[in-house]
């Protein structure tokens, strides 16, 4: 059974000047050591997946590659007698392990194999689907949710769930939508934009703009070259624009209206940028970028294009990372990675990096994602499956219905909602 689009508005943007490339998935022998796991969690064999402890042995497939049921009678040098477990023991690839009851908050002691008490907030694993306190007296998690969100009691869903009816859609259904390159929005002024490149019959790019209300289309003029622009970004924030080049490997910072542009980032030869995407809440921006001789990596720079750092490269496992966007609620970062056909994110606040993989997608060559609430939204080439629908904690994949059924290869994703622009108290900076 399908599952219909929540009430947001998608814009689906197919690229069609991206030379087309087989891919092949990556080998799971080779698998990132800072993926990490929730006490009472194991990861599944050969897999960047972790499952409950509890699940191993238990005669169900739990894990993608079933290596949770792989040595259930395998005999070990040590036996789960000899560990002396507090509370329970179940054998895994590795050996017997010990883990603790889920509803007491404890995890087995790195000293000995005794249960002590954790504190449930300090790690990924959706025991709150946003806010999370504990009272350590009363062994008590409380869960609550950002502005602009609401509770059911377990879990928190968008409030403003209108839909925004537009009689442009920018999809294959318009004929300049066969040159749209990328795609973003202002919220606050109900603009939606995009960059278009016609090839012929004389190569010409130009940036509109639409207003949602009045339906009203406008061009953008600037010093900027378009014909060179892969990906674009908006900081609802401090009203900018950023364009990342892909041609002179550079990021360029636009004020809204366009007039005053300066060079922010500039990448030399030996590295390409590919996405780019803004949490201005935090100051700071995130691209991938790969380079001819140590692969891909996910960086972020502040916004003005300082303090440059590495959050993921080659060496962590990283394989091509397509698409990226933000979990603002939970500051974290999600990308898809469309040679392992992975979902993975990584903690963007300060924190613990808290790196792990979401799911294995049964769908090739994803490329685009975005995520509203509780879900995760992803493209994909395939001829059935345009678009999945993922639950980001339980992990249920569903496929999208999009109303049309002739969508050709869907590269970016964006949804227009106001939770997708969120705004924290900040004074506007246009470039100096």
């Amino acid at each position: 059974m399908q599952a219909k689009l929540p009430s947001a508005f998608f814009f689906l943007v197919v690229l069609i000047w991206v030379t087309a490339v087989t891919y092949t998935r990556a080998p799971f022998e080779t698998l990132s050591p800072y993926v990490s796991c929730n006490p009472n969690y194991e990861r599944c064999p050969g897999e960047e997946v972790c499952i409950p402890l509890s699940k191993f042995c238990d005669k169900k497939k739990d894990c993608y590659l079933g290596g949770d049921e792989s040595s259930c009678n395998v005999t070990f040098r040590t036996s789960c007698d000899t560990l002396k477990c507090t509370d329970n023991c179940t054998k895994t690839i590795a050996g017997p392990k010990c883990y603790c009851d889920s509803d007491k908050f404890t995890k087995v002691s790195e000293q000995n194999n005794t249960c002590i008490k954790y504190n449930p907030c300090d790690y990924h694993e959706g025991i709150c689907d946003q806010k999370c306190s504990f009272n350590d007296t009363t062994n008590k998690v409380t869960c609550s949710c950002v502005s602009g969100y609401g509770s059911d009691g377990n879990q928190c869903f968008p409030l403003d769930d209108d839909v925004l009816n537009s009689t442009l859609r920018l999809n294959h259904s318009s004929p300049e939508a066969n040159y749209i390159r990328t795609v973003d929005f202002d919220h606050r002024k109900q603009l939606v934009c995009w960059i278009m490149y016609r090839p012929s019959p004389i190569d010409k790019s130009t940036m509109k703009c639409m207003n949602q209300t009045t339906q009203k289309i406008m061009e953008i003029p600037t010093e900027v070259s378009f014909e060179t622009i892969g990906s674009m970004a908006y900081d609802w924030i401090n009203e900018n624009w950023y364009f990342l080049d892909v041609s002179n490997n550079r990021i360029i910072l636009c004020n809204s209206d366009g007039q005053k542009c300066v060079g922010i980032v500039d990448f030399g030869n030996n590295l390409v940028p590919q996405t780019l995407v803004l949490e201005p809440n935090l100051g700071l921006m995130f691209y991938t970028v790969k380079s001819k001789t140590m692969g891909w990596s996910i960086c972020q720079a502040h916004l003005d294009g300082s303090n440059s750092s590495t959050l993921v490269d080659k060496i962590e496992k990283l394989y091509s990372p397509h698409g990226i966007t933000i979990d603002f609620a939970n500051q974290q970062l999600y990308w898809v990675d469309h040679i392992k056909d992975t979902i993975e994110r990584i903690n963007i606040n300060g924190g613990a990096i808290n790196r792990n993989t979401i799911t294995r997608l049964k769908t090739s060559i994803n490329r685009g994602i975005s995520i509203l609430g509780n879900y995760i939204y992803v493209t994909s080439n395939d001829e059935d499956v345009k678009m999945s629908q993922i639950h980001r904690w339980n992990r249920s994949v569903s496929a999208v219905e999009y109303k049309h059924i002739n969508l050709p290869d869907p590269y970016q994703l964006q949804i227009y909602h106001p939770l997708r622009q969120p705004t924290i108290n900040s004074t506007p900076k246009s470039p100096g």
